[in-house]
């Protein structure tokens, strides 16, 4: 009988020690299971950009997109013409540009908005009659900056965000012009999160030798000078990086502490660009990567120029050429079609862009 009795006492302590454990167990199975649960639920509702690496670029007089293998023709414009257009800017779902279709004592410049999905082509500025548009650029439908002529004695830079209209220069003159060289550039674009501004125009009313980058704050219009730098672009959205004039040489400027610092002492960059999270440039035919700290060549070949869109990067090179077909007067080659790189993979992609097709912006020399 105490046999029996110690028996079950033990049995009775394995219950109150077995059943609890478990319980605890159990619940912090379902714990974690349900952080899972939400974790995963997070996850899916991040925003996926559905035109993320898509190409945008204006032929026979309309402006067309392409996204994977679909191309599609955005505007309707009568193919016969030879308007004049601005950079294109994608931020979400649309196209923000501008076009100046022009007749007599009219220059009938105007900047557009177009939806990708639906082709809604709406124009939400007009220029006067004698304003002869030059330079566009959007961060988004509200906020976007242009500079133009105005009966070619006046030049004119504005800034419109989310409905409040701000001339941040306008300057007479008489007359101006140059011959221009490599180090040229003449441009806008906004900071990737759209508080700073960025204006060059290495030849223009304001001088005709303006090796300075200008750089706005959006919200407060104050300026700062980026002394002899040219083809700038953003590195961050607070800073730049720059090719040094005119020695040569790419450094960086941090609007913040309004300080200077050098990149690559050596290179003598072309073209410079964002694509994806690589700063490329161009130099010595050879599009290159600066990043930790190191150059590399994406291609060998020799470049004409080139332009990113998100992670891709699209570039002509140059081929031997004889006849009329050369590109210039006195020139023995001629340019190829263009080829389309995904930067993520290295790898060339088998999508198709008109030769004729107009890609890169005017401020490109």
């Amino acid at each position: 009988m105490k046999k029996t009795y110690i028996i079950v006492s033990i049995l009775l302590l394995i219950t109150l020690l077995v059943v609890p454990l478990a319980f605890i167990l159990l619940r912090t199975n379902s714990e974690t299971l349900n952080v899972s649960t939400n974790s995963q639920s997070v996850e899916d509702t991040v925003e996926v950009d559905p035109f993320h690496s898509s190409i945008y670029y204006v032929h026979l007089n309309n402006v067309h997109f392409l996204h994977e293998d679909n191309s599609i023709k955005l505007t309707d414009f009568p193919e016969s013409e030879d308007w004049n257009f601005t950079e294109i800017t994608r931020f979400g779902d649309k196209l923000g540009f501008g076009v100046c279709a022009t007749e007599l004592n009219n220059f009938g410049c105007e900047i557009m908005l177009v939806n990708i999905n639906t082709q809604e082509l709406v124009t939400i500025f007009s220029l006067t009659p004698d304003d002869l548009l030059e330079n566009l650029t959007f961060h988004s439908e509200n906020t976007y900056a242009f500079d133009y002529f105005r009966n070619g004695n006046s030049w004119i830079l504005e800034l419109h965000s989310n409905g409040t209209r701000s001339q941040l220069h306008n300057i007479e003159f008489d007359g101006y012009g140059r011959n221009r060289s490599i180090n040229d550039a003449d441009y806008l674009s906004f900071s990737p999160e759209g508080n700073h501004l960025l204006q060059i125009a290495t030849d223009s009313p304001r001088s005709q030798v303006d090796f300075n980058t200008y750089i706005y704050d959006v919200d407060t219009r104050e300026q700062n000078v980026v002394s002899n730098a040219t083809h700038p672009t953003w590195a961050t959205n607070d800073s730049i990086i720059f090719k040094n004039y005119p020695d040569g040489g790419l450094s960086s400027y941090n609007i913040e502490n309004s300080s200077t610092q050098a990149v690559d002492e050596s290179a003598s960059a072309l073209i410079i660009e964002r694509v994806g999270n690589l700063i490329l440039y161009l130099a010595g035919g050879v599009i290159n990567s600066v990043g930790n700290d190191s150059i590399t060549n994406l291609n060998d070949g020799a470049v004409y120029k080139f332009r990113g869109y998100d992670n891709l990067v699209v570039y002509q090179i140059t081929e031997p050429c004889l006849g009329p077909d050369c590109l210039g007067r006195n020139s023995d080659y001629q340019l190829s079609e263009y080829l389309i790189m995904d930067t993520l993979t290295g790898e060339l992609l088998d999508l198709e862009i008109p030769k004729d097709t107009v890609l890169f912006h005017k401020g490109m020399f």
